[in-house]
């Protein structure tokens, strides 16, 4: 009478395929979740440029975009977060009785974010300084560049890091 199951070489062979298999593989999946992180970011970032966009025009009033530094007000690391909010005085800083539109925490997963400090859209809707925020991830295939133009769109390019 035959027992019924796998012998111990047909089981380590089995095991030997599967791993190979997953080591072909796990490239790939890095390379995809750190796609998907840079995707995720850039998203958020370019939500937060169009709100705080929307909210100069709608309010006739400058709004800027900053760096979040480690308490409330604005810095120079994007890594810790940006916060948006709506500039009275035109100095680029948060200060008391400016109202805070949203603040957004930092960045997820490896990924690192560079550029100028701050972005200030005017009441006509266009920025005051264009420029460009850089976003990388040492495990993708892609980095994102997230020009932001005079006329205060925002232009996401794909480039090879």
């Amino acid at each position: 009478m035959r027992n019924k199951g796998f012998t111990l070489i047909e089981f380590a062979v089995v095991m030997a395929i599967v791993g190979i298999l997953v080591s072909l593989a796990t490239p790939s999946i890095i390379n995809l979740m750190a796609n998907a992180d840079l995707r995720s970011n850039a998203s958020s970032i370019i939500g937060d440029f169009g709100t705080s966009r929307a909210e100069a025009l709608r309010t006739r009033r400058s709004v800027t975009m900053c760096a979040r530094a480690a308490g409330s007000g604005c810095g120079t690391d994007w890594t810790l977060g940006w916060i948006v909010f709506q500039d009275t005085n035109n100095n680029q800083s948060v200060d008391t009785g400016e109202r805070i539109i949203r603040q957004q925490d930092g960045v997820e997963g490896a990924v690192t974010l560079t550029g100028p400090s701050t972005f200030t859209f005017r009441s006509s809707g266009t920025v005051a300084v264009a420029g460009t925020l850089v976003l990388r991830h040492p495990k993708a295939s892609t980095g994102r560049d997230l020009q932001v133009i005079q006329g205060g769109r925002v232009m996401s390019n794909v480039v090879n890091p």
